[in-house]
Formats: structure tokens, C-alpha cells, sequence
């Protein structure tokens, strides 16, 4: 029985790891990651746009964690959990819509995932804040939330996304000094360049797909 099946992004098929039968897949649209530190204001503006925006299908990836206690596992990067989340943001583009998830996350734990190919490209966008607003959110938060103990990795994170520590870079967008309702126009801003960028190169045989 097959385990699974490589994805060959430069054909655009799928090879049985067991036969090598070669299936071909159409690409997807764009896959939009929302990210940043816990307390940045990432859950608050995906919030603010819930029901507001056309252009993508929005997710809280966290909406899948509590599935498995399998996903709470630090060392492998949350691959499972990242897989899962992925697998459903796939389902919903197959609709021919841009999918945005929201939740914490890294280049490395989604572009390393052969689902991340089923789709047209990524897109990363960190919403960050300075030092101080980001302990001031964080110790504001209920006991329960665990903010506290996650005080200090939160604040490296934020630091990396600000100081542009990955590669390729990522977008940032700072809330330190902005209003949410201000935050919020940018984040729609920037979903729909990237979503005006993947019509302009989107090839002539998908958008009639899409327009059927």
C-alpha cells in the first residue's frame, strides 16, 4: 500500500511513492501566512476582518490544534500540525479563492512541506511591535494564556520578524503606534496586492477554470 505521493512542483504532478505513477494537479492560489509573536496584535486584526474582505478565505490555523496531542510537539517543528492546517487550506483554494491563515509560524515549518506545492506561491506578512508594548499585551493577558512563561520567546520572535532575520525576508507590519482600525487597512492592503499579483500571472487555462 502507498504511504504517500512526491510532489514535482517543476511538472506540477504527483509521483506514487510506490509505483511511480505520475498524476498531474492544477496549481492552486496563493497561500497567505499572517504571522508574528503572541500579542503582536496577529489574532486581533484577522478578527477585525473576519466577514469584511472578499478576496481570500480567512483561517485560524489554531482552529486544528486541540485535533491531535500529537501536534504540540516542539521538535519537529509542529510538522503534523503544519500538514493538517495546510491540508485544509488546500481543500479551500481548490474553490479558486487565496487562502489566509493566521497563527504563529516560521518560513521553514510550511515552505518545507510538499502540500506547500499544490500552490500558486506563498506569502508571509508578521505583524510585529516594539519590546515594551509586546510585555505590556503580554502580562495584560489571563493567567491561563500562558503568557508569562512564553514572555521571552515571544519577544525573540518579535525581534527576528522586526529585524529581518530570515530568508527571504518577510513583510512586516508594525502596530506599536496604530490604531487596529488602521492596522487593519494595511493587512487588507497588502492582501490585495498579493492577490492582484497572482491574477496578473495567473495562466490563461486556470482562470477559465476558475471563472466556469
Amino acid at each position: 500500500m502507498t504511504t504517500g505521493a512526491e510532489v514535482d512542483p517543476d511538472r506540477r504532478v504527483l509521483v506514487c511513492d510506490l509505483c511511480g505513477a505520475v498524476t498531474p494537479f492544477r496549481l492552486l492560489p496563493p497561500l497567505l501566512l499572517l504571522t508574528g509573536a503572541s500579542g503582536a496584535g496577529r489574532t486581533t486584526l484577522y478578527r477585525h476582518l473576519l466577514g469584511r474582505i472578499s478576496e481570500a478565505i480567512l483561517i485560524d490555523a489554531d482552529l486544528l490544534w486541540s485535533v491531535n496531542p500529537a501536534h504540540d510537539n516542539a521538535t519537529s517543528g509542529y510538522r503534523q500540525f503544519r500538514a493538517l492546517v495546510v491540508h485544509l487550506a488546500e481543500r479551500l483554494a481548490a474553490n479558486a479563492q487565496p487562502v489566509l491563515l493566521e497563527g504563529t509560524c516560521t518560513l521553514d515549518q510550511y515552505e518545507t512541506l510538499g502540500e506547500r506545492w499544490y500552490f500558486s506561491n506563498t506569502a508571509y506578512l508578521a505583524v510585529v511591535c516594539d519590546d515594551e508594548t509586546l510585555r505590556r499585551r503580554l502580562e495584560a493577558k489571563p493567567d491561563w494564556r500562558r503568557s508569562r512563561q512564553d514572555l521571552e520567546p515571544m519577544i525573540r520572535l518579535d525581534q527576528a520578524f522586526r529585524d529581518q532575520r530570515f530568508d527571504p525576508p518577510i513583510a512586516v507590519l508594525d502596530t506599536t503606534a496604530s490604531s487596529i482600525e488602521e492596522c487593519a487597512v494595511d493587512l487588507h492592503d497588502w492582501i490585495r496586492v498579493q492577490v492582484a499579483d497572482w491574477l496578473s500571472t495567473e495562466q490563461p487555462e486556470e482562470r477559465i477554470l476558475r471563472e466556469e
